[in-house]
Parts: structure tokens; C-alpha cells; sequence
């Protein structure tokens, strides 16, 4: 652990796009440079104005895509990745996701804390997103969930964990949370997900696309896939309070984790559109300059 991912990794790239092997210290480096900074400007900018259906070509990918043997796998490789940059930067800002697939990542994390490869001392969090109604020591909330999963086991302080809370559906929670972000400044590496229907945080497929943290309403095929943690699909929360995309896109560094035979289509049409369109919010991920995605087999074969 704590190695930077190996040259024998396979990158696969759609639409024969060159492959470009960049080392997690280089890309850290590049992270600071202008161009890094006018790209996600621009990015932001497009987010903003993007009507539904609406179709940028992609010209280019800077998608670094590593296709792994399996679940286990991809935790190792994702978490091989941020260890290096943790060792790196010590005082590493990090952006959060919940769901089955960082756990392994997570899991790897508290290892090699527990090994004294990397210490959370001095690092800070945010989180991408919370359920709306629901109380932060409920068991199915992603606060529950980051401290079962990972806070409790690791040095990280409590003043420097930042989790949104949204105890009903009105935008002040979600203003509340946008501050927050602001102050809270730019991320070094946010981790994500990926939606069975393309969804990333909790920006689902739909005629624009939140540019800051919202209140959003959950999409059937959401509601659908998270009442496996659920006792049955009424029980799931109908809203949520959402990052927003340009505040995703804010980070230096975006590690994606996509496994299991149900996440093959987003995966397929993220690396195989030819054009961005809202029905579509991960694939807005290949516009960011520094985005690494980790894919086990199933979801990359279906």
C-alpha cells in the first residue's frame, strides 16, 4: 500500500483516445497549474446554462480509466491512489461518498492508518450528500454511515468533519450548505459513485442541472436501488440535500468507484457517448482534467 498505481494497470479509453500515464504525484502537481483552474471555470460555467437534452461534443477524454478484477480489487487500487497523496499532503482535504461501493476503499484506509502508513491528524472532510427528514444517528443516514464506516476509526478531529444536514426540505438547509462548501474551499481529492442511472451525488437525470447544493427529489430508479438498505422501498427518503455539480467539479482530483453488473450501462454510455447531455450527469466527468475511474470487471463487461 501506499504506492502509486503500476504501469501494467490497464487504462482503457474510449473512442481510441490516447493513453496518457500520469502518476498520482505528477497529476498533483498539475493539479495547481492555470490551465487546471480556467478548465474547471469553464466547466462550471457550462454546468450552469445546460438545458435538458443538451449535447456538448467531447472531443477529447482525460478519463484515466483503470478496469479491475473485482470488487476487491478496485478498493485496493482506489485506495493504493489516495494513500499516495495522503503521504504527500498530510493536511489533504477530502470529499466523501456513502454507499457499498467506498467501503472497501475505506476499509483499506483505516489499515494503513492502523499500520502508520498515512494519519487523518490533520485532515478535513466534507460530504456529498445527506437524506432530507432523517435524524444523523438514524442507522440509514450517511452520517451513520461515514462514522460506522470511517470516522470512528481513524484520527480524523471532529471540528474537521463538515456533513450536510437537512431536517426538512427547504433551501436553507442546502444555502446553509453551500457556505459551508465555499468556506470549507477546494477539495483535493473527492470520492464518488455512480448511479445505475448515471447519476453522481444526487444529481439526477433531469432538464438542468444544480449548479450549487440543492434539495432535490430522488429518482425512481434511486428510491429503487437504495431500499436494499431499507425494510422496503416506502420507507426510503423522497429528497435529499445534494453537493451540486459545479461544487464537485471544484476538487483537484475525482476518483470514481463503479462495480457490479448494474452500474455496466452508465459505465458503458460514460465512456462510449460521444456527447454530454443532461439525461446523462456523470458524463460531465469527462470534462474534468483529473478524474480517475475505477471499474471492476462486471460493470465494465455487464
Amino acid at each position: 500500500m501506499g504506492k502509486n498505481i503500476s504501469s501494467n494497470e490497464r487504462n482503457l479509453f474510449a473512442n481510441n483516445a490516447p493513453i496518457r500515464r500520469v502518476t498520482s504525484k505528477k497529476l498533483h502537481k498539475v493539479s495547481h497549474q492555470s490551465i487546471f483552474t480556467l478548465r474547471v471555470r469553464y466547466i462550471v460555467r457550462t454546468i450552469k446554462i445546460l438545458p435538458i437534452k443538451f449535447l456538448l461534443p467531447l472531443k477529447e477524454r482525460y478519463m484515466k480509466v483503470i478496469v479491475c478484477k473485482d470488487y476487491d480489487d478496485m478498493s485496493k487500487k482506489a485506495s493504493d491512489l489516495v494513500i499516495s497523496n495522503m503521504m504527500e499532503k498530510p493536511q489533504i482535504k477530502f470529499g466523501f461518498a456513502t454507499g457499498s461501493s467506498p467501503i472497501g476503499l475505506y476499509k483499506n484506509l483505516i489499515a494503513a492508518q492502523e499500520e502508520g502508513e498515512i494519519s487523518f491528524k490533520y485532515s478535513k472532510s466534507v460530504n456529498l450528500d445527506e437524506y432530507v427528514g432523517i435524524d444523523p444517528n438514524n442507522s440509514q443516514s450517511y452520517s451513520y454511515f461515514m462514522h460506522k464506516n470511517l470516522f470512528d476509526h481513524v484520527a480524523i478531529k471532529e471540528e474537521n468533519i463538515h456533513l450536510p444536514k437537512a431536517p426538512e426540505a427547504d433551501e436553507k438547509y442546502a444555502i446553509a450548505y453551500r457556505k459551508e462548501l465555499e468556506e470549507f474551499g477546494q477539495r483535493d481529492i473527492q470520492i464518488l459513485g455512480l448511479g445505475v442511472n448515471g447519476h453522481i451525488a444526487f444529481n439526477e437525470p433531469a432538464k438542468k442541472l444544480n449548479k450549487y447544493a440543492s434539495i432535490v427529489e430522488l429518482d425512481k430508479s434511486t428510491i429503487e436501488a437504495n431500499s436494499r438498505f431499507f425494510e422496503n422501498e416506502d420507507e426510503v427518503p423522497k429528497h435529499a440535500l445534494s453537493m451540486g455539480l459545479a461544487e464537485i467539479f471544484d476538487a483537484r482530483m475525482i476518483i470514481v468507484l463503479a462495480n457490479g453488473k448494474n452500474k455496466h450501462e452508465a459505465v458503458k454510455r460514460l465512456l462510449n457517448d460521444d456527447k454530454i447531455s443532461t439525461d446523462l450527469p456523470c458524463g460531465l466527468l469527462n470534462l474534468h482534467p483529473n478524474v480517475y475511474l475505477f471499474v471492476d470487471e462486471e460493470a465494465y463487461n455487464g
